[in-house]
């Protein structure tokens, strides 16, 4: 006769072990008959309430091997990617007519958070492009007007220095001719 203890454990034991029993079945092409036998006896046990110790080993037996054939997915994976939950605000909208999975909700979560971190790249992609281009508009400017500086300072003769000393201003500032002599 089983004990309420162990009564009270068999009915998650079972639900792990077929759930690992249905995806073994589809996943797994030598899948032992020795295991589903295990697993079915157990079932019938649990249901006339008649566990015994022989039936509780083959059921732990098989669990364990369902276990090492389906390695590295587990019965709590299997369990996010089938079980529904409640959808959250955004996923009312846009999960309608969808099984809504903590499996779904991990995927949607990651692939908005892509999508935003791609927009801040693109963002500072785009602000540092235009950087680079006014650095080399700026320097074009300076190395334009420092060959139109050095053109003007060598045209210049000692003499007509002094008359166009207030002609040659950059900007708003005025460069002082040079002494005549």
């Amino acid at each position: 006769m089983p004990t309420a203890a162990s009564t009270a454990k068999w009915p998650r034991a079972l639900e792990e072990s077929e759930v690992l029993l249905k995806f073994a079945a589809g996943a797994v092409s030598n899948l032992d008959p020795a295991v589903i036998a295990a697993v079915a006896a157990a079932r019938t046990a649990a249901q006339a309430d008649a566990m015994t110790p022989m039936i509780e080993t083959g059921l732990w037996a098989a669990y364990n091997r369902l276990a090492a054939v389906v390695r590295p997915v587990t019965v709590d994976s299997l369990y996010a990617s089938t079980m529904p939950i409640a959808p959250g605000v955004l996923g009312r909208f846009f999960q309608r007519g969808h099984v809504y999975t903590i499996a779904r909700r991990s995927a949607r979560r990651f692939f908005a958070l892509a999508i935003f971190v791609l927009i801040i790249v693109l963002f500072f992609q785009i602000l540092v492009a235009y950087m680079q281009a006014t650095i080399s508009n700026i320097n074009a400017a300076i190395v334009e007007s420092t060959t139109h500086l050095t053109v003007m300072f060598d045209a210049i003769t000692p003499g007509e220095a002094q008359s166009t000393a207030a002609a040659a201003t950059v900007g708003s500032v005025a460069i002082p001719a040079a002494p005549a002599g």
